[in-house]
Parts: C-alpha cells; sequence; structure tokens
C-alpha cells in the first residue's frame, strides 16, 4: 500500500512539473528506475523538494524516509553497471553529507548508551583485491549502529555523535568487543580484517592495553587486524603520535592512513608517521576520468610504494574504472566491481 501511493504521489509530482508518460520500473522491494530527459542540476533540485515533501507529510501518517540518485544515462551501456553504480551514488551520499537527525544535545549519551548496552552495532563486511596475487587479502569491517528513537544510523553519524559525547574510547572498545565474537569463523580464512576507528582512541594507551588483553583472551593474533584512521588537523606532538603507533606495531597490527589526498592532515602523517596502508579519499575515484587525478594518483601511488607503503583505492564500481585502476598500480581495490558489503555468512562464502 505505502510503495503504490508513494509511487501516485512521484507521478503526479512529475506530471505537475510537465514530465508526462515517465516510466517507472520497480527494481527491487524498496527501490525504483526511471528516466527522464532533462537537465540534472534543475531535476535534483525538484527531487529534493519531493522527497522533503514525502518525509515531512508521510503516507497515511507513517514516516517514510526516501534517498535519490542521478546519474547520466550515457554513464554506461550496461544497465547493471548504471543500477549499482545509482545505489553505490545514494550511500556515498549519506556519507558525504554526514546528514544528522534532529536530536537534542541531551540525547547524544542516550543514543550511545542505548547501543552500548543493548548491543545495537552490526558489522558488514566489504573485500578487497589484490593485484599482485589476485586473492581478496583485506576485509573491510563497516560498523552500522541502530538507535530505537533514530533508526540505522551510518558510521559518519555515529562519529559525530561519538565524538560530541567524547565516547570514542568506549564505542571503540565495544565495536571490538563484539566484532571479535561475530568474526571468529572468517579468520579461518587468510584475510586482513582493516577496522576504523578514532584517532582519540589510538591515542589512549588504556586501549591499547584492553585490546591486546582481548586479543589475548580470544586466542586473536594482533597481526590479522589493521587499524584504520584520518584526522582532520595534526597531532601536536607528533613524536609521541609516532611512538604511540609503533608500540601497536611492536605487538603485530598494522596501521592505515584513510580518505589519504582528502580535506586532512594525511600528507602530515605520512611524512612524520611509520603508516602500513593508504586509503585514498574517493575524490580520486570519482574524477579518475579527469586526467589530472590519474597523474596525481599515479604519481602517488609510485610514491608511497617508493616509501615501502601499501596503497588501496576504493569505490571502483564498473569495470572501466577497474581497468583504468589496474594501469595505475595501487596494491588494492576495493569496491562493487570486487563486491558490495555483505554479511558474515556471504563473506565467508565469497572467499575461497
Amino acid at each position: 500500500m505505502l510503495l503504490f501511493h508513494f509511487i501516485q504521489k512521484l507521478e503526479f509530482f512529475l506530471r505537475e512539473h510537465h514530465f508526462k508518460n515517465v516510466s517507472i520500473g520497480r527494481y527491487s522491494n524498496d527501490s525504483f528506475l526511471f528516466y527522464i530527459k532533462n537537465p540534472s542540476k534543475e531535476l535534483r533540485h525538484l527531487l529534493t523538494i519531493f522527497t522533503k515533501s514525502v518525509q515531512n507529510v508521510g503516507i497515511s501518517n507513517i514516516e517514510i524516509k526516501v534517498d535519490f540518485s542521478l546519474l547520466s544515462a550515457a554513464y554506461d551501456s550496461d544497465t547493471k553497471n548504471i543500477i549499482e553504480h545509482l545505489l553505490m551514488l545514494i550511500e556515498e551520499q549519506k556519507k558525504s553529507e554526514e546528514i544528522m537527525p534532529n536530536i537534542k544535545l541531551n540525547q547524544f549519551q542516550m543514543i550511545i548508551d542505548e547501543a552500548i548496552k543493548y548491543h545495537q552495532l552490526f558489522f558488514k563486511y566489504q573485500p578487497s583485491l589484490s593485484l599482485e596475487t589476485e586473492k581478496i587479502e583485506i576485509v573491510e569491517v563497516l560498523t552500522r549502529m541502530e538507535s530505537q528513537t533514530y533508526g540505522l544510523l551510518s558510521k559518519q553519524q555515529i562519529q559525530r555523535i561519538v565524538n560530541h559525547t567524547g565516547y570514542e574510547k568506549i564505542f571503540d572498545e565495544k565495536v571490538f568487543e563484539l566484532l571479535v565474537e561475530e568474526i571468529l569463523p572468517l579468520l579461518e580464512k587468510e584475510v586482513l580484517l582493516s577496522v576504523e576507528i578514532s584517532p582519540v582512541t589510538l591515542r589512549n594507551l588504556s586501549f591499547k592495553h584492553y585490546l591486546i588483553t582481548l586479543f589475548e583472551k580470544k586466542n586473536i593474533a594482533p597481526n590479522r587486524f589493521i587499524l584504520e584512521f584520518t584526522e582532520k588537523k595534526s597531532y601536536e606532538n607528533m613524536h609521541r603520535f609516532r611512538e604511540i603507533i609503533e608500540s601497536y606495531q611492536e605487538v603485530g597490527f598494522k596501521i592505515a592512513l584513510g580518505n589519504f589526498g582528502g580535506n586532512n592532515c594525511s600528507f602530515e602523517y605520512l611524512k612524520h608517521l611509520p603508516i602500513d596502508l593508504v586509503k585514498f579519499d574517493i575524490e580520486f575515484t570519482k574524477k579518475i576520468d579527469d586526467s589530472k587525478y590519474q597523474q596525481l594518483l599515479l604519481h602517488y601511488v609510485e610514491l608511497i610504494q617508493t616509501l615501502h607503503i601499501q596503497s588501496m583505492v576504493k569505490f571502483v564500481d564498473k569495470e572501466a574504472y577497474f581497468q583504468k585502476m589496474k594501469e595505475i598500480k595501487p596494491d588494492y581495490i576495493q569496491g562493487f566491481c570486487i563486491s558490495k558489503p555483505k554479511n558474515l555468512e556471504q563473506i565467508i562464502g565469497d572467499i575461497l
């Protein structure tokens, strides 16, 4: 009933704005696909108006959440690639826009307390392909949180709440506590697990003690894990930060620098810290058709490999981009062209 009335609203809205006889196809249980000949900027504006009107009013007194993405029909001749890219764009919009629900200040702590107490954290897993061995060698752990009040929260939304409450260490400890219980079957495979944590947590020595104690208790080897962090502004005491990272590496952990080349201090950290793996910012993948970005990425990869650091490009979603990335020769490629994020059972079945 909801889907039926939603499409009626969409069809009426399109006709109201002079788009007549638009064919709207249902792609999956909650996704629709349609083609319109119209400038994308204007169409984006109109669809934003539509989604806000539906979300504000709802349907039959039921709250409705709507997301959309646009893509030129000339993007690819393969319909499957077009649809997968549309779905990826929706996911990336959620991440990049960091849309925060209208949460009152006194509710931030309640949300985290609720998630930690009731174990409302869950994980998806996304594999990365090694170009050297042509095998899946790294699996990235993607953390999500369910709030009884605000629904499913993305990693960016979680991070903003965690940072606001000062719960970085408590939250990251809970992530590992739940994760090690779930991933034991995955550790039977010859893969590394990459987990993003707050740099504030990473610099907290009691977290390192917690992590080592947990791994010893569960008989898990630290050398199976990559700890990934990203930071906007560089830490003042760089010498101390280096010592902390080296102490993690001494017991076996590898350290990854995320969103490299983005709007952060990644270059500063590359100069001073002993990094094992660099993960490039999404902008390099989005603009890989731009010759400037191709050259930048090519030389960054060469530079990083000269420093004996491994490199990874992410969000590679179709074969043409995959082939371009292979020419640039990063150590690892991740994206829909390799695999979508999956649950534990699915990912174990995919890794031979």
